[in-house]
Parts: structure tokens; C-alpha cells; sequence
């Protein structure tokens, strides 16, 4: 294999070939592999020319784009106006950490991961909710303005979440309706999964059957009674 030496040395042991560009102290040398190796110097990556050419292609084509994009290229450029620093402000001042009884513990995270899930960042969240930025950035911090219900409301439809504590049913509002659902069908579409009990679709189909039941002997007493009007009649005919 042949060596190629140059015009340049090693900084530590004065060899000519195998050098790197590597940071002693607060100065950029030129030193061996070995010696920046065994003196643990910083050594300084510099890009291939492959990777110059193909940046200069991607910077060359964004240009071409932007040329013909004036309106990308305002954009890209943009800055924060006094207006937007001022609607920051208001809702800052207006959003506070305070504790929400009607919404569940930790509801900022939920908001968090259901913007997450659906791979989205707080400006595209705010603009599919038509909010300001800075609403959804205090939401996940657990701070929520005076009139934060509409804004929930559109986190919960939007994000598919639930934010707001589940309201708790009177006692006797659930126990009419506990008795309607046993005097009447079961509904397997309304029905709470969570508080149906072997023993209550036992006695359920019980009802059913019961009922089934007395739909026969009336239909049959229904068809004994014609029956007999029959026999009267062709009994008055004979006579």
C-alpha cells in the first residue's frame, strides 16, 4: 500500500500522512489518527463530497420551488407579529392551573396523546379546532380559560378523548330505568355491560319465557272461543 505525505505534519509526533483535523484545547490541529487516538482529541468529521452534492441538489431544487412559490417562501420566513405576541398574552393572563372537578385527573394528557396519535402538532390541532395556538399549548399544560366547556367539546369530537367526568345518575332515575329495562325486551344495544349480572338475565329470560308462555294460552283461548261461536252458529242453523 502506498503512502501519499504532504506538505503537512502531525502536530505531536511530525509525521506526514493519516491526518485528521482534531480539537486540542481551544484550537484545531492537525494531528495522526494514532496520536489524536491515544490523546483523546476531538476529531472533526468533515463531509464526503457526496454529501456536498447532494445538499447543494436539495438547496438547489427548494430554491427553484420558491421562485416559483413567493407565497412558501413568505411563509418560511415569517415571524411572530405583535399581534400574535399580544393574543399570547390574553390568553395566558385569561388560562389558568387551577383544579376542574367536572373533568378527569390528568386531562392535559389525554389532550397531549390524542394530538400524538394522530400525529399532529399544536398549530394543526388548533387550526382543525379553529382555535389560536396558543390555546391548545396551555390546554396541555392543564391550563384552560374562563369558557373552556367549548373548547373541551371540540378536543372530545376532534381527538376522540374523553375530558369530561361521566355525570352520576340520580338513584332514582337509574332504578326507574333499571325496572323499565326489566319490564320490557333486553336491548343488547343500550345495555351496561358493566352492571349486568348472570342472575338478572336469568330472571330476564324467566320474564321472557313467561311472557311467551301467556301469549300462547291467550292466542289458544282466543281460538277456543271462535271455535265454539261456530259450533253455536251451526247449532242454530241445525235447529
Amino acid at each position: 500500500m502506498e503512502i501519499q505525505l504532504n506538505d503537512e505534519k502531525c502536530a505531536v509526533c511530525g509525521v506526514g500522512f493519516d491526518l485528521v483535523d482534531a480539537i486540542d484545547g481551544h484550537e484545531i490541529i492537525k494531528a495522526c489518527f494514532n496520536c489524536a487516538e491515544k490523546s483523546k482529541f476531538p476529531i472533526i468529521q468533515r463531509p464526503t463530497q457526496e454529501q456536498i452534492n447532494r445538499a447543494n441538489r436539495f438547496y438547489g431544487v427548494r430554491d427553484r420551488l420558491m421562485v416559483n412559490r413567493p407565497d412558501l417562501k413568505q411563509i418560511a420566513v415569517r415571524k411572530e407579529t405583535p399581534e400574535d405576541k399580544e393574543l399570547k398574552r390574553v390568553i395566558a393572563e385569561s388560562a389558568k392551573l387551577q383544579k376542574y372537578e367536572e373533568l378527569i385527573d390528568n386531562f392535559h394528557w389525554s389532550i397531549q396523546q390524542g394530538r400524538r396519535m394522530k400525529k399532529l402538532s399544536q398549530k394543526q390541532l388548533a387550526e382543525m379546532i379553529a382555535e389560536p395556538e396558543a390555546v391548545v399549548n396551555m390546554a396541555e399544560q392543564g391550563k384552560l380559560p374562563e369558557d373552556y366547556n367549548r373548547i373541551i367539546s371540540k378536543l372530545e369530537q376532534f381527538l376522540k378523548v374523553k375530558l369530561k367526568k361521566q355525570e352520576d345518575k340520580p338513584a332514582n332515575e337509574e332504578a326507574e330505568q333499571n325496572q323499565e329495562q326489566s319490564e320490557g325486551e333486553f336491548d343488547i344495544r343500550k345495555a351496561n355491560f358493566f352492571k349486568v349480572t348472570t342472575g338478572y338475565l336469568k330472571s330476564l329470560k324467566e320474564k321472557m319465557v313467561g311472557k311467551q308462555e301467556a301469549k300462547e294460552e291467550k292466542r289458544e283461548e282466543q281460538e277456543k272461543m271462535l271455535e265454539d261461536e261456530k259450533l253455536a252458529e251451526s247449532g242454530e242453523i241445525k235447529g
